[in-house]
Formats: C-alpha cells, structure tokens, sequence
C-alpha cells in the first residue's frame, strides 16, 4: 500500500495567558490545512528551525488529536488583526494580543493567512 506524501511543517503560536510561544505542526489536505500537534519551543529555537517563515494561507481545521495549546490548553485561536501574530484564545471577551497588546473583539473564521512568526 502506498502512503500519501506528507507535506507538513510548523508554525509559530502564542499563548495568550502566559505570553510564551509554542509551535503547531500542520499538515496539508488538499487546499486546507489541519493542526496536528502542538508543542513548546523557545522563540530562539523556532527562528533557528525556520518556523517563523512558514505561511498557511486557507482554511484552516484542528485534528481531534490536536491538544491545543502546550501552555494553557486553549482549543481555539486567532489572528492578531495589528502584528498578525497567531495566538492562542479562550473564547471568551475581547482580545489581547500577547506579543504587540493590540485589543478589540473578535470575529469568527476559517480562512486565514499566517506567517509563522509574529516577532
């Protein structure tokens, strides 16, 4: 039996409550990606790693395996509408972005377009 190529990589994340990064794997399915696994890291360690140039560009769905955040354990996510930092998120209240403190409400998608990093 033949396995599909496994085209995946990782991304860079913050924890919204504790301010540390953490990396996501990602995994592509056809034109949307899934998050796979999520893991700690130092940001020295994912720039040297090269997380931080990673882009994902679509829709973007979790594995029922993925653990959320390595920090706080948030399941959900978004994207910092002022540096485009992708960070962790509880679901509840407005928002405040853990690397450039922009705040404001959020909105609900799927599609989204991430550089890895946010630095």
């Amino acid at each position: 039996m033949k396995h599909p190529k496994y085209d995946g990589f990782a991304i860079i994340a913050h924890c919204s409550q504790t301010k540390r990064p953490y990396g996501i794997s990602v995994a592509r399915d056809g034109k949307d990606y899934v998050f796979r696994w999520a893991f700690k890291i130092s940001e020295k360690a994912a720039k040297n790693e090269g997380f931080d140039q990673n882009k994902v560009s679509g829709n973007i769905y979790h594995a029922e395996e993925f653990p959320g955040c390595p920090h706080c354990h948030n399941q959900s996510w978004v994207q910092c509408g002022g540096c485009r930092s992708f960070v962790c998120y509880s679901g509840e209240g407005r928002f405040k972005c853990p690397v450039c403190g922009n705040e404001g409400e959020v909105s609900v998608s799927d599609k989204f377009d991430l550089t890895g990093g946010g630095y």
